[in-house]
């Protein structure tokens, strides 16, 4: 009997040996998400609540949406949550995603030093505020990195009839993520455009404020892409429970010191 057992166990070790890592290789998914997702802290209650209801194991990239969106060209993704509408939409039809779909939306926030420098906490609108950074040269902070929030920062200096590619040093070109955007913005009391939900949940920001969030010409809508092509069940799995009335509740409950971050708006 134990004999039998013997051979039964080195039957299997070697089926494990021979058989296609691609077998297992549906229990793991691979997402990518930006930095702003990630440094909001949703990330880790989504991957946490995730991995104990499901038996897959959620491991997460995190970048600008531009990277994310270029590593996804490779297939080194399986699922994306980017937001930028112009970029993703070329992914889309460029044959990259299988389907692309709503998650939820925030707010991009204009913050600056308390002490106001370039004196926009009067102006009605920020396009104004942008005109009156420029040319008092107080010092603005850009993470300068193709991600969603550098795509909509360029966008403000764009409808504000500027051209940031001939600013001079005021404009600070620091290439990461919002996280470190915001630390070395409150370091040299410089502006910078942030979604709120990073804002929020720094909290440390104690040199600067917020002077412009104009909710509805700031919208942040965050989508999530399907990017495997071959069929793969745990990332199907993913996105529709992601896109559930749990993953619903999960996303609109998620508080920060009490402050509501993300809206979900699925589909």
């Amino acid at each position: 009997m134990i004999h039998r057992k013997i051979i039964l166990i080195n039957l299997i070790n070697y089926l494990l040996l021979i058989m296609p890592s691609s077998v297992f290789a549906d229990e793991r998914i691979i997402l990518g998400t930006t930095t702003s997702v990630k440094d909001s802290g949703l990330i880790e209650v989504i991957e946490q609540t995730f991995e104990k209801k499901h038996n897959y194991k959620l491991d997460v990239i995190s970048f600008g949406t531009g990277q994310i969106l270029n590593m996804a060209t490779r297939k080194d993704l399986d699922i994306i949550i980017v937001h930028h509408e112009n970029s993703e939409k070329n992914f889309m039809d460029k044959g990259y995603g299988i389907s692309r779909h709503k998650l939820m939306y925030n707010y991009f926030v204009l913050v600056g030093p308390k002490d106001d420098p370039a004196k926009i906490s009067d102006l009605h609108n920020i396009e104004d505020a942008m005109i009156k950074i420029y040319n008092s040269k107080s010092h603005f902070v850009s993470r300068s990195d193709k991600s969603g929030t550098n795509f909509k920062e360029i966008e403000l200096w764009k409808s504000a009839g500027l051209d940031y590619k001939e600013f001079d040093d005021w404009y600070k070109k620091i290439g990461q993520g919002m996280g470190a955007t915001l630390n070395f913005a409150n370091s040299i009391k410089g502006y910078t455009l942030t979604d709120i939900s990073t804002w929020n949940f720094f909290n440390k920001t104690n040199n600067l404020r917020i002077y412009f969030d104009e909710k509805a010409n700031l919208i942040n809508q965050y989508n999530a892409i399907l990017i495997d092509t071959e069929e793969k069940i745990s990332s199907r799995i993913f996105l529709d429970w992601l896109l559930s009335e749990e993953g619903k509740i999960l996303i609109n409950d998620y508080r920060v010191y009490d402050k509501k971050m993300f809206y979900f708006n699925g589909n």
